[in-house]
């Protein structure tokens, strides 16, 4: 023990790097050295488990963020690619188009179409039953003489 120190003893291994291993009497540090030493330890080795984690981590997704550029950029040219058969069936599919094909496949229009009268008759009147309830549907009966429409397509 060192008569100049007063209660601080030290670690006999090398005395030109003496660490105390116990301070006795008031500290800022409130605690013996050998506490200290074995929270800085576990500090540090915390400190590097998480870099360790961080590094690996970065590691193991090295190869994600080109994989996400070639994705965003193959995304663009689909969106392009939408666009533009958007607007080519939009030009297909437009009402003179549609007229056009009609008109070259033999369809008539309905202002050259030859036109026939004929009158409708009236359907039959449905007949109450005295006993059913008034808000009971009623059967619908079609009439014996039914319309027919022909369309021709050359």
């Amino acid at each position: 023990m060192n008569p100049s120190r007063g209660s601080e003893s030290y670690s006999a291994s090398s005395p030109a790097r003496a660490i105390p291993t116990q301070v006795k009497g008031p500290t800022f540090l409130r605690g013996d050295w050998a506490t200290w030493r074995g929270r800085a330890i576990a500090y540090t080795l915390s400190f590097a488990l998480l870099a360790l984690l961080l590094v690996g981590l970065r590691y193991f997704t090295r190869d994600l963020n080109p994989t996400l550029q070639n994705l965003t950029q193959q995304k663009e040219v689909l969106l392009e690619r939408a666009k533009t058969l958007t607007v080519e069936a939009q030009t297909l599919t437009s009402p003179m188009r549609v007229r056009e094909f009609a008109l070259s496949s033999g369809m008539v229009p309905f202002s050259k179409a030859p036109k026939e009268a004929q009158s409708f008759v009236a359907l039959p009147r449905a007949l109450q039953n005295p006993n059913t309830p008034k808000n009971t549907p009623q059967k619908n009966t079609l009439p014996k003489n039914t319309l027919e429409v022909e369309i021709r397509w050359r």
